[in-house]
């Protein structure tokens, strides 16, 4: 089912009721502002161009939108500011009907009596799946004063004295081990 978001500007809503059979071809630039209408700021800031061919057809619409650009987001290493690269293309088919049809992630179905498609949504999900799962620098890239503020305030390397413990408990344990053999 088609998932509106009021604040999208009105560019990204697609009439198509009188387009002509065939592709039709659209041009975005999807900046911080996109995001925010989403009420998303999981970037810094963003530029992207996405191209979006609708094709219309008898029955269905298919949307192919490709995205590409760049998000400035922190690093997840060193919390210094990074730039990601990020591209990536999605086909969509619109149905028409009144949901006697299995919705997937790939085919949305709308009333028969629509005429525009809010693309806004699909392009938004787009950029988001393209974000790695670890966003962070080479690590030779890293802020090396961050980076060592980091480890020194996580557990150090263990002395002798906090191995005692450990010793003696697998010291015991292999002394009962070598009584029940």
């Amino acid at each position: 089912m088609q998932k509106h978001h009021h604040k999208v500007p009105k560019e990204f809503f697609l009439p198509f009721a009188g387009l002509k059979l065939g592709k039709h071809a659209y041009n975005f630039k999807v900046g911080t502002t996109f995001f925010q209408a989403f009420e998303n700021d999981a970037f810094d800031a963003c530029a992207f161009d996405v191209t979006l061919i609708l094709e219309k057809k008898e029955t269905i619409i298919v949307l192919d939108i490709q995205v590409a650009g760049t998000a400035d987001v922190a690093c997840d290493r060193c919390n210094d500011p990074l730039t990601l690269r990020l591209e990536g293309t999605q086909q969509q088919i619109i149905k028409f009907g009144t949901g006697s049809y299995e919705e997937t992630e790939e085919i949305d179905i709308i009333p028969e009596n629509s005429w525009q498609i809010e693309a806004g949504h699909y392009i938004y999900e787009l950029i988001l799946l393209q974000l790695p799962a670890k966003r962070a620098h080479h690590e030779s890239d890293c802020n090396a004063t961050a980076l060592q503020r980091i480890n020194d305030m996580l557990p150090g390397d263990t002395t002798e004295n906090e191995k005692e413990p450990d010793d003696l408990r697998w010291a015991a344990l292999k002394g009962l081990k070598d009584q029940l053999d």
